[in-house]
């Protein structure tokens, strides 16, 4: 019978939001500061410098040991856990980050980018509705992502657009998993105003200790 690495899985989570909000909390302002599970996994509030500038960048960190993830797609339960969380508490002001190492569809690869959401808004929406019918009709329950489903319907065409042009999902290169490290893209007044994560480091199996002596050698 294969191990049980469910509390391993569990607990290794947990320890990346600490490190990861520890990496955005060394590489923040002095006048910026860095919570975990307050408004999301973990989150920085930013010192707005402009009316443009956000004030918090939130993030939704998905982490695993496992060798082999299914892939994050427009029906994946995760993915409409966060959509609720963040379709029930928009704001403007906010930008928003999935942080995941499972691999993306291709649907979902605009949210890498700068590319156009629109396509990504009806297919969400489409699927929304599906689940919303399905429930109604007690074809199937859903249980998993019925909130999210209606979070998201409950918003205007033109707020789910909104959400979604500030939402960038983040998906490593192959065997490496983003831990986080802030860069910022500044404009030409020298305001930092954008945010993206951009290190990575070795995602290996093997145990949490052992997991977790090559996080802190990562972080050096």
């Amino acid at each position: 019978m294969p191990a049980d690495h469910s509390a391993v899985d569990s607990t290794l989570g947990y320890a990346f939001q600490t490190l990861h909000a520890l990496v955005i909390l060394l590489r923040a302002a002095d006048n910026e500061s860095v919570s975990i599970e307050l408004t999301d996994d973990v989150t920085l509030h930013h010192s707005r410098s402009t009316l443009n500038s956000p004030e918090e960048t939130r993030l939704q960190l998905a982490h695993s040991i496992r060798a082999r993830m299914p892939e994050l797609g427009l029906s994946s339960a995760k993915l409409w856990k966060t959509i609720r969380i963040w379709a029930s508490e928009y704001n403007p002001n906010e930008r928003y980050f999935l942080i995941t190492c499972a691999p993306i569809c291709s649907e979902l690869e605009c949210l890498a980018g700068d590319a156009d959401r629109a396509g990504l808004q009806r297919l969400l929406e489409d699927e929304a509705n599906r689940v919303v019918d399905e429930r109604d009709r007690r074809v199937h329950a859903h249980d998993e992502r019925i909130s999210g489903c209606r979070a998201f319907l409950g918003l205007s065409p033109a707020l789910r657009f909104e959400l979604l042009k500030r939402t960038t999902g983040l998906n490593p290169r192959i065997e490496t998993f983003a831990i986080g490290t802030l860069s910022r893209e500044r404009t030409a007044s020298g305001e930092a105003n954008d945010w993206a994560v951009s290190q990575s480091i070795p995602k290996d199996g093997g145990r949490a200790a052992k997991r977790l002596r090559q996080h802190r050698r990562a972080l050096g």
